[in-house]
């Protein structure tokens, strides 16, 4: 069935074109991006994350990575990190995680600037908190999805747990102007 191309239809086929052209601009600008990554607790299976640019993998973190400037990424020397895999549980981003004892830190060295940090975390041992860079976020006694905006200055980013905590995943990506 063909519709009559009518003023209306005509005004909502040109604000549905340039919707689809900001949205291309805006990926674009996304594909160019450093973003950063992380599926924490095993090395078993890759995650990619498909919806923000060009589909990107994400970098998988045991507790044996210790934090190192060249690396760029890892926990506060001493912190004792237990890996944990679950097969049954959901895709590979879920299944696995780091637990945390109290006091553990991750931290991240990053390019200077305002970043989105998203992160998947399990409060264990009670109502818990996340402190990114000094501020501080409460966590439920269960599994939490934390999305708060971070500023990074020279400094690497640092991100602590208490009392513990189960980590699953954390993505840090720049802030875009929309």
């Amino acid at each position: 069935t063909r519709f009559p191309m009518t003023p209306a239809l005509t005004q909502k086929i040109a604000k549905a074109r340039e919707k689809q052209k900001a949205w291309l601009k805006r990926m674009k600008q996304r594909a160019k991006l450093s973003t950063y990554l992380f599926d924490f607790g095993s090395t078993k299976r890759m995650a990619m994350q498909k919806d923000y640019g060009p589909p990107r993998p994400f970098t998988n973190v045991t507790g044996k990575d210790v934090y190192s400037p060249d690396k760029g990424y890892g926990f506060t020397p001493g912190t004792h990190v237990k890996d944990e895999f679950h097969k049954w549980k959901g895709g590979a981003l879920e299944s696995d995680s780091c637990y945390l004892p109290k006091g553990g830190a991750f931290l991240i060295k990053t390019k200077p600037g305002s970043y989105a940090l998203t992160a998947k975390i399990e409060s264990n041992g009670g109502k818990g908190q996340l402190v990114a860079n000094g501020v501080k976020h409460a966590l439920e006694p269960k599994i939490n999805t934390v999305t708060t905006d971070v500023i990074i200055g020279d400094k690497p980013l640092k991100l602590e747990f208490s009392p513990k905590a189960k980590v699953r995943w954390m993505t840090l990506i720049p802030k875009v102007s929309e």
